[in-house]
């Protein structure tokens, strides 16, 4: 079995602005001034009237242009993600034919249009009664102390920061921030409208996390990480690593007595969709890491198996060869 690998340190520091001498010295301090000061300042602009604007937009018709969007736009300037994800679906479901796939391909490029979009009315979608929460009880047990709510990238993942929040949860989310300073700030914008806090990912989140859940409070990860060009897990079938945000979080619940529920959003029709909230047995025992993880990954990757269309980190995954050979270790008799 494989030994647990430390992670590289991650640290997240915003752009310095290059100046104009950077301008004037041409070659790639010439084209990073560019891209910074035109490319990234017209893509900004554009990023912000389309925010503002869907804002006014009732919640299915905001939804409705990012499904188009994602469909045309989308599917047809990103051909090398449209492969990855078609190649990702067809090796966990080889009983689909040719045409399903292709089905599923167009929906999932569908919902990650609608979530980009649904973006700017992510703080209403709660509030106006379109998310439906599954395993309730399982939350309402573990709230009162340290809790790690594992996230899974599926639906619109953005909707559970405001369904954890509206169910009493005092949590903070870890937040890799994009390239685009425009986005960023839309980003944090966003989330602020329905009192969502973050941690700056790497190890500058790590110290003030393990103070936040020892104050009782919850945190939120992703057991679905893309890092160092990658998605480290769950696993799929392609091997458990014990490097990733599902060992993190193993070890982060065992220095903090933290207790550890994993949970997803499915999206329904349209902009309705439901919250889960799924238990993993206590892993404050005496079982390995690597029994604790490996159970985890098994609970997440067949949540994942369960609803890959939807499956947002699908178009990250580079080789999806491993798991269509691993994949018997995840269905095994589910």
């Amino acid at each position: 079995m494989a030994k647990p690998v430390k992670k590289a340190a991650r640290r997240w520091r915003p752009e310095t602005p290059p100046t104009w001498e950077d301008f004037k010295a041409g070659g790639g301090r010439r084209a990073r001034w560019r891209r910074y000061w035109l490319r990234d300042t017209r893509d900004g602009i554009v990023d912000y009237i389309m925010h503002y604007g869907l804002r006014l937009a009732p919640l299915e018709l905001c939804s409705s242009v990012g499904d188009a969007l994602g469909r045309t736009v989308g599917m047809r300037n990103y051909e090398l993600p449209v492969n990855r994800f078609r190649a990702v679906l067809s090796a966990i479901r080889p009983d689909w034919s040719p045409d399903e796939v292709e089905a599923k391909v167009k929906e999932g490029f569908g919902n990650f249009g609608r979530l980009m979009t649904e973006f700017s009315v992510l703080d209403r979608i709660y509030p106006k009664g379109r998310v439906t929460v599954h395993g309730l009880e399982h939350l309402e047990a573990v709230k009162g102390g340290p809790l790690i709510l594992l996230g899974l990238h599926l639906g619109n993942f953005e909707v559970l920061g405001p369904t954890h929040i509206a169910h009493g949860v005092n949590i903070m989310g870890v937040y890799e921030p994009p390239d685009s300073r425009f986005r960023h700030a839309l980003a944090i914008t966003a989330r602020e409208r329905f009192g969502g806090k973050v941690f700056p990912a790497g190890v500058d989140g790590t110290r003030p996390m393990m103070k936040w859940l020892r104050e009782g409070n919850a945190v939120q990860i992703f057991a679905d990480e893309f890092i160092h060009g990658g998605v480290r897990g769950p696993s799929l079938g392609r091997g458990v690593r014990f490097d990733g945000n599902i060992a993190f979080a193993v070890r982060m619940a065992r220095k903090t007595g933290a207790q550890i529920l994993l949970t997803h959003a499915k999206r329904l029709k349209g902009c309705r969709f439901e919250v889960h909230y799924i238990p993993v047995e206590s892993v404050l025992s005496d079982e390995s890491l690597e029994e604790a993880v490996t159970r985890i990954d098994l609970i997440a990757s067949r949540r994942i198996f369960a609803l890959p269309e939807q499956w947002y980190m699908g178009h990250e995954v580079r080789n999806a060869e491993p798991i269509a050979k691993g994949r018997h270790r995840i269905i095994g008799d589910a």
